[in-house]
């Protein structure tokens, strides 16, 4: 990691300026198996905006590549303009998930709204699905106000779901994605 970076103003106008470069990076995200690695990010810092310049990654012997601009200000208002392609890219490798895909996305919109669109092939996919035992393996839970507050706290800005049916976990995001099957791709039960 290579920091030259200085940050004045407050966080709803930020003022930044500097450079930061992470070289040979990982990531590993156990819940997916997956070990993203060899990992090249540069970000250049210019008034409010965060400009990726480049950012790359590989898994799999596939490659994950993205470059755009995050533009600060009050945190939902903090907007996305960033593109990606992914070539062969190993997403996940677990015994119960594994899959690669290939395309090109792009992230805009805000913090509170964001919108995920582009194609994408998934291929080589593998999932495993647990026919046995369903009614016990999970509970419903109603988290109180002191529980959301804990979760803001160590986590950071938890949006609330809009009132009446639809709400969920992706509930703000707009996803408009061509993806296709694009061969040897599995659904399987155990």
């Amino acid at each position: 990691l290579t920091m030259n970076a200085r940050a004045r103003g407050s966080m709803e106008q930020p003022e930044l300026s500097g450079e930061i470069d992470l070289m040979d990076a990982g990531i590993q995200l156990r819940s997916l198996g997956a070990k993203y690695g060899k990992g090249e990010v540069r970000i250049a810092l210019q008034g409010r905006d965060v400009k990726v310049t480049q950012a790359r990654f590989e898994s799999g012997g596939g490659r994950f590549e993205a470059e755009g601009t995050i533009r600060l200000g009050a945190l939902q208002a903090t907007t996305f303009d960033l593109q990606s392609t992914l070539d062969n890219f190993q997403v996940a490798a677990t015994e119960d998930f594994r899959s690669r895909v290939s395309g090109k996305l792009h992230l805009g919109g805000t913090a509170e709204t964001p919108i995920l669109d582009g194609s994408a092939e998934v291929r080589n996919s593998d999932i495993y699905i647990q026919t046995k035992n369903l009614k016990g393996s999970a509970e419903p839970v109603e988290l109180t106000p002191a529980d959301l507050e804990v979760l803001e706290q160590r986590f950071g800005y938890i949006a609330q779901p809009p009132p009446g049916p639809g709400g969920g976990v992706l509930f703000p995001w707009g996803i408009h994605l061509d993806l296709a099957l694009a061969g040897n791709d599995w659904l399987r039960r155990r």
